[in-house]
């Protein structure tokens, strides 16, 4: 899954898993749920690459037992796509990009509905205007030459 946050990655992967029989990780899922919301940057980093280590130790073994996964990490970065597209080629599976695409107004209504929400869904962080503009800034959309099949949503 490729997108900004509020852009609906979390939505279609539930769906996509359910629909492929796949199983899904979400990153925002593991680091909630093992660490809370509230830590430094420092703190974030440290512990995001300890999920993601697991999650890809995990996911790596389901697809050499012949099972498909679901990725939601975001992927903003075309270094990090390359990198995991690279992984998943070796493990022998074949790497689906799911790039979705939301205006930024669009993304902006979406996170205020949710951030309203967060009370009864500990599964999404708080993400503040400030912050959403500054993932903008930092996201690069993905192109036909990092050579995934690409498959672009609207949403």
């Amino acid at each position: 899954m490729c997108g900004l946050p509020g852009s609906g990655k979390t939505t279609l992967s539930g769906k996509l898993e359910y629909e492929n029989n796949a199983v899904r990780f979400s990153i925002d899922e593991w680091m909630l749920n093992f660490y809370g919301e509230t830590m430094s940057r420092e703190e974030f980093d440290e512990r995001f690459e300890r999920c993601e280590h697991m999650i890809w130790k995990t996911a790596n073994r389901l697809t050499q037992l012949g099972g498909s996964v679901i990725l939601d990490f975001g992927f903003w970065k075309r270094e990090r796509r390359r990198n995991y597209k690279t992984r998943i080629t070796e493990t022998g599976a074949h790497p689906v990009l799911y790039y979705i695409q939301v205006s930024d107004e669009v993304l902006q209504r979406r996170l205020e509905a949710r951030n309203e929400l967060l009370p009864d869904d500990d599964d999404v962080f708080h993400i503040t205007e400030e912050m959403l503009y500054s993932f903008i800034a930092q996201f690069e959309p993905p192109t036909e030459e990092e050579g995934f099949e690409i498959v672009e949503v609207k949403s």
